[in-house]
């Protein structure tokens, strides 16, 4: 290759990641809730750069084409299904969000399909270094704002926020699918601090840094299912690492004493979220869904509660299902036939069909991620994609901070060598 060459393609590789990150970022923001997003020159400059990046990766990787369509095919025709339905009820706004997040899903992969390749570390190096600076100050920025204005925890979201925050309108506020990706990036982060991969001091320092504001942010936001999930998920981590530290002789008691521990854990449990609501440790929204949650498990009433409303839209999620005969096409007239399980809804609304090919693109993510991530770190890797099918089993999740953390961060962040030394090496 020549130098005029090399020169070319060193210019063409810092393009594709300037148009990467101009699509991935606006994406990202998408889901904040202090900036207006809705603002069509920003639309306009993040679809075209997305477009642009796929024309241009396509046009550079013909040799990985096959590859990758491989992979990528069933996502694909999930959003061929989901663009006709909606053509054919252009009133319905979750088949409108679905098409459109199921075609961003397919381009986080694409990223990471992409980047993964031998000579791209810089690359992956500044994707990860940005995520990270950019979620940091969104967690400092959400702590401070949620300290002050504790009625905003779980409205993060509303519009009526634009004007509470002295009309000062920036990207750096966490939103609720933000603290999706958090519930479960933060176990993987920590088992890659603590776990027996080799790692340098100050990266495992910064890592626990890390999780710790990340736990706090989920805490501040009062959102429960995510911070019932990180925090069990820094559990089985905390775990895991105990037994893997201890002498092959000591991991049976070891293991024994645990399996005691979780049992008297749940014949205590109720107890114990009874004495964390009457003890106020929390805020308010968040110890009055503790309490409906104590009460389901000693069978009470949970009376009119956020809780029962939640379980009310199961039911319909649900009598979707059943209705729709497994063949899809079960539609309320409303914005979404439930509402909080992801995975529930698209069965209901698409269809076995569309549904299997769904699982099958997110599974086939999940196999190249983990080839792709270090042997040592499988666990922390596995334990996040564990989380994430709860968290779609009862929350939406096809949103797209959500695809960035999984199909881009979270294999990336645990692919080789020292994570943070890694990125001051590719940045200098």
């Amino acid at each position: 290759m020549s130098v005029f060459n090399e020169r070319k393609k060193i210019y063409f590789d810092w393009l594709m990641l300037l148009l990467a990150l101009v699509s991935l970022f606006y994406l990202q923001a998408l889901m904040s809730s202090t900036l207006k997003t809705s603002c069509s020159i920003y639309r306009i400059l993040s679809y075209s750069a997305m477009l642009a990046w796929v024309v241009f990766a396509l046009i550079g990787t013909v040799e990985q084409i096959k590859e990758w369509l491989s992979l990528l095919w069933p996502v694909l025709v999930c959003f061929l299904v989901a663009a006709t339905l909606y053509l054919i009820r252009s009133n319905d706004n979750y088949l409108a969000a679905t098409t459109k997040n199921i075609l961003f899903f397919s381009f986080f992969a694409f990223i990471f399909l992409y980047y993964s390749r031998p000579g791209y570390e810089k690359f992956r190096a500044i994707i990860i270094s940005v995520w990270f600076i950019e979620t940091v100050i969104s967690c400092v920025h959400s702590i401070i704002f949620l300290q002050k204005y504790p009625d905003y925890a779980r409205a993060l979201l509303s519009p009526d926020m634009y004007g509470v925050y002295d009309g000062l309108q920036t990207y750096t506020m966490i939103g609720f699918y933000h603290v999706g990706v958090l519930s479960f990036l933060t176990p993987a982060f920590l088992y890659r601090a603590l776990g027996k991969h080799r790692k340098s001091g100050y990266e495992s320092l910064i890592l626990l840094a890390c999780c710790l504001l990340f736990w706090l942010t989920v805490m501040q936001t009062q959102f429960t299912i995510a911070l019932i999930l990180i925090s069990l998920g820094i559990v089985a981590v905390l775990i895991i690492i105990l037994l893997e530290k201890a002498k092959k002789q000591a991991r049976l008691p070891i293991s024994i004493l645990l399996i005691i521990l979780i049992a008297l854990l749940f014949l205590l449990l109720p107890k114990f979220l009874l004495s964390l609501y009457e003890g106020n440790l929390f805020g308010s929204v968040l110890s009055e869904r503790i309490y409906s949650i104590y009460r389901m498990i000693t069978g009470l009433d949970i009376g009119n509660s956020d809780l029962q409303d939640r379980l009310y839209h199961y039911s319909l999620t649900l009598e979707g299902i059943r209705e729709s005969k497994l063949l899809g096409g079960y539609f309320t007239g409303s914005a979404t036939c439930g509402g909080h399980s992801e995975f529930g809804d698209m069965l209901a609304l698409f269809g076995v069909f569309f549904f299997a090919l769904f699982i099958w693109f997110v599974i086939n993510m999940f196999r190249r991620g983990y080839k792709y991530t270090v042997r040592d770190l499988h666990p922390g890797f596995i334990i996040s994609y564990v989380i994430y099918f709860i968290f779609s089993l009862i929350n939406t999740s096809l949103w797209t901070p959500i695809g960035i953390g999984l199909f881009i961060i979270l294999p990336f962040s645990l692919h080789e060598g020292d994570l943070f030394p890694l990125i001051r090496r590719n940045l200098k």
